[in-house]
């Protein structure tokens, strides 16, 4: 991989680990409507790139920008766009 990155596979370690625990802090999040956002690089290989586990939970009225924000990021979802309309005249000054 460039920039010298360590490749790893812990997918495993993921599955058998920290999902019993995340299906727990879920269900506890859940239970009381606690907004949370975890994500787990459980994999980094040239063939690939990078596999992640991310949990993001939002409650009506309890939406935490910065974690909408951070999910947003961490998913690489477009965080803007532009729209350009054209009226389709000129003009000629």
């Amino acid at each position: 991989m460039s920039n010298n990155i360590e490749e790893f596979d812990l997918e495993s370690v993921y599955d058998q680990q920290i999902n019993p625990l995340m299906q727990q802090i879920i269900n506890i999040c859940k239970e009381h409507k606690m907004p949370v956002v975890a994500s787990f690089a459980y994999a980094n290989t040239e063939e690939n790139g990078v596999a992640c586990c991310t949990t993001a939970l939002t409650f009506e009225g309890r939406l935490i920008k910065p974690y909408v924000e951070a999910t947003k990021i961490i998913r690489n979802e477009p965080q803007c766009f532009g729209i350009t309309i054209l009226s389709g005249s000129k003009c000629n000054d």
